[in-house]
């Protein structure tokens, strides 16, 4: 009996794979999306009509105030912790589906730090007091 694998094999094999890690990303993006919507609400609850995070327009700063605001009103609240894991998962997912695809290894790792750095800076740093 022997056991040949040849080319075609291979790239179908990286490709289905390829695919199952994008589905993933979406997967888990859409979790983490979803409880970054928890968060909102839950932190909108203890702010004023004024001072409330709207919906659109979401970019470092006004993450970082959000993450902020949490901690202040939630010390012991998890919804951070989770949304970051469920977005480092999907980030993880994304790279992995990048070196299935044949992507530069340079852009991926690039892609990856980038992607490390954000999601500690909003998710997973201690507050500023």
């Amino acid at each position: 009996m022997s056991f040949s694998i040849d080319l075609a094999e291979t790239m179908t094999v990286r490709l289905t794979l390829g695919f199952v890690f994008l589905a993933f990303v979406s997967g888990f993006g859409l979790a983490a999306s979803l409880t970054h919507l928890a968060i909102v609400e839950a932190v909108n609850a203890k702010l004023s009509t004024t001072e409330a995070f709207g919906q659109l327009g979401w970019g470092p700063m006004k993450s970082l105030k959000l993450s902020n605001e949490y901690h202040r009103f939630y010390p012991a609240g998890n919804l951070l912790r989770r949304a970051g894991i469920l977005a480092a998962v999907s980030l993880f997912s994304l790279l992995v589906a990048g070196a299935l695809f044949g992507l530069p290894l340079l852009g991926i790792t690039l892609v990856g730090a980038v992607g490390a750095l954000s999601l500690w800076s909003v998710y997973f740093r201690k507050p500023s007091v």
